[in-house]
């Protein structure tokens, strides 16, 4: 029979608990490429803040008695075109249409309606729970700065996919793969990472989780050409 010390039944619990977070956000991210609505690899967040009418924090209400009808949100906070503290989100028809969870804080991209009040989203948007969306938030506030996509690229890469946190790491490591290998954002020189970071990107490079191995091979080939 196996023994365990504390120490190795807490580091065995922390693991199996960063996997579980890591799985969660990972259904989450990938939501909006799922087989009855082609979305297609999603634009950045500097570059959806650009495209959609208003980009917010906040949190919903339903209007009517199902997920399918009107949302209202209540916001905390703006990054482009929301100047009250209530909104109005209005599902697109069909296989595209979002579906929002009742009270749930979440980060909205959003067009507004061109006749009537209100907004309109689909599936393909970069909408997501708040829990999940933290460090695309920190990217959006950067981008209403005017950082240029590189120099927001070397913000994830000199400090955020180092932290502590794993699940503020592996939304770091998603962004920065969608912004070398989808997007081909220009690679700014960076800080040397911690070897705890290269150290979760060679577990998750061996992983056949879906899209993870490829986002950490794509990172780790360059970091080695440091």
């Amino acid at each position: 029979m196996t023994r365990y010390t504390h120490q190795s039944r807490h580091t065995l619990l922390r693991s199996r608990i960063d996997t579980l977070l890591f799985l969660i956000l990972l259904f989450h991210l990938f939501q909006g490429t799922g087989w009855a609505c082609d979305c297609g690899a999603p634009p950045t967040p500097r570059n959806e803040l650009q495209v959609y009418d208003a980009v917010f924090l906040g949190t919903s209400h339903w209007k009517g008695e199902s997920k399918l009808d009107p949302v209202e949100f209540q916001v905390e906070k703006a990054w482009k075109g929301v100047a009250g503290k209530i909104i109005t989100v209005y599902g697109a028809a069909g296989d595209c249409s979002e579906i929002f969870d009742n009270n749930v804080s979440y980060l909205v991209y959003a067009f507004r309606l061109k006749k009537g009040k209100g907004y309109y989203t689909d599936h393909c948007a970069r909408n997501s729970p708040a829990k999940f969306a933290e460090v695309e938030m920190k990217v959006l506030n950067w981008a209403v700065s005017g950082l240029t996509e590189t120099e927001i690229l070397k913000k994830l890469l000199d400090d955020w996919i180092n932290r502590e946190d794993s699940h503020i790491r592996y939304q770091a490591i998603i962004l920065i793969h969608e912004m070398i290998a989808v997007h081909k954002v220009q690679v700014p020189t960076f800080k040397k990472p911690s070897q705890k970071t290269i150290n979760a990107l060679e577990d998750m490079a061996r992983s056949n989780l879906y899209k993870v191995n490829s986002a950490a091979n794509v990172i780790l080939k360059l970091f080695k050409m440091k």
